[in-house]
């Protein structure tokens, strides 16, 4: 047994530690080979001790959402994949919301106990972790005001402008704008029930996300949009660990948030929890808003192939698709990957594709669009391994 693997085991059970796991049950393309190490933390203690244990035996880590922005080679991966789906409770206001329940059912975290809206105070003062489903002693109470400025007059060198150390739990769910609730979701937590949860409770401000297939932590990682609404319209900040341990929370400056880019990518940070602000709304018009959008979802992408989205970002020069498309390049095919007959900003499994498929693909439409228009393009999903 490596040194690696002795000290997962010492971290986490062995039911969360997979070895040899492959990718390609982990990723929306349905693509990739086996990761070395596939492992499953649940607390902010266990994330800590895992990325530690990947750094002192000098062995390369990434973080796993839904890997709906993902491309893993047909190798897989040499490292640790690090699975944040259990990183998944949700605080609506003054409400904690059991893991899965989309609607109703707030509960007290720190019993696990069924509360009714009427207890509103008790769950508020619980102040419910969203960054795991196992608190810890070290993240176990929140900063008071006076905690929170001498943790940011302490705060490490380097560490960007509007970031302070986090004392615990992280953000505080209540919010002094009448007209406005603040929601902090932790990086596990889908987008699917996110929007579901604020659509319950009458929040606007997220039906550009229903029908985007991953999770909080990476839409904040890359600023995931669509239909002209990017996730920097919400978000408000966010809680990470850095590579050194240290747990940051950074406002939405600090965030640096750009098309499909942010600071976390670039600075090696892991997202904890996401701090979002939605406004009051009318029930009814938010559903009828996310109705339009999933009709024009179907009608406009290739949703019942396996993709990864996007597959190239939009150049200044214009939307990938249309240059993709003038150059020839609708249906193109490399085994089974092709660009899709729908939507040419997609590359889909059509059946059976590897990674290589793909990246020869994405290459042919890159050499495509650079001989016919002289414009550069970029790949947005992710490739690893």
């Amino acid at each position: 047994m490596d040194q690696l693997l002795g000290d997962l085991r010492g971290i986490l059970p062995k039911g969360r530690i997979l070895l040899g796991e492959p990718m390609s049950r982990h990723t929306t393309f349905q693509i990739g080979g086996g990761a070395d190490y596939f492992v499953k933390p649940c607390s902010v203690d266990e994330l800590r001790r895992v990325v530690g244990a990947c750094r002192a035996a000098d062995v390369p880590y990434c973080v796993l959402g839904k890997g709906s922005n993902m491309l893993v080679s047909d190798a897989g991966y040499r490292g640790v994949v690090i699975d944040m789906g259990m990183f998944d409770g949700v605080v609506v206001g003054d409400v904690a919301y059991a893991p899965g329940v989309s609607d109703g059912g707030a509960y007290n975290a720190a019993a696990a106990n069924p509360v009714s809206d009427g207890a509103a105070e008790k769950a508020a003062a619980t102040k419910p972790t969203a960054a795991g489903r196992a608190e810890n002693e070290a993240v176990s109470n929140p900063a008071s005001d006076s905690g929170a400025k001498n943790a940011a007059a302490a705060k490490p060198a380097g560490m960007p402008n509007g970031a302070r150390v986090s004392g615990g739990l992280f953000a505080t769910a209540a919010h002094d704008k009448a007209d406005e609730v603040r929601i902090i979701g932790g990086a596990g937590l889908t987008l699917s029930r996110l929007t579901a949860l604020a659509t319950a409770r009458g929040l606007s401000g997220l039906e550009f996300a229903a029908g985007i297939p991953g999770t909080l932590g990476g839409a904040t990682v890359m600023n995931a949009g669509a239909y002209g609404c990017e996730m920097k319209d919400v978000l408000t900040g966010a809680v990470v660990l850095t590579k050194e341990g240290e747990v940051l929370e950074l406002d939405a400056k600090a965030l640096r948030l750009g098309y499909r880019s942010s600071c976390v990518a670039e600075q090696g940070y892991i997202v904890l929890e996401a701090i979002l602000s939605l406004h009051r709304g009318d029930p009814a018009a938010i559903r009828e808003r996310i109705r339009e959008l999933t009709e024009s979802r179907k009608e406009k992408q290739p949703i019942s192939l396996p993709s990864a989205g996007s597959t190239f970002k939009r150049p200044k020069e214009g939307y990938a698709a249309k240059l993709i498309e003038d150059a020839g390049m609708r249906g193109a095919r490399v085994g089974g990957a092709q660009v899709s007959e729908k939507h040419c900003g997609f590359v889909v499994n059509v059946g059976d594709a590897t990674a290589a498929d793909v990246i020869a693909l994405c290459t042919q439409v890159e050499e495509a669009v650079m001989e016919r228009f002289g414009v550069a393009l970029e790949l947005e999903i992710k490739v690893i391994g």
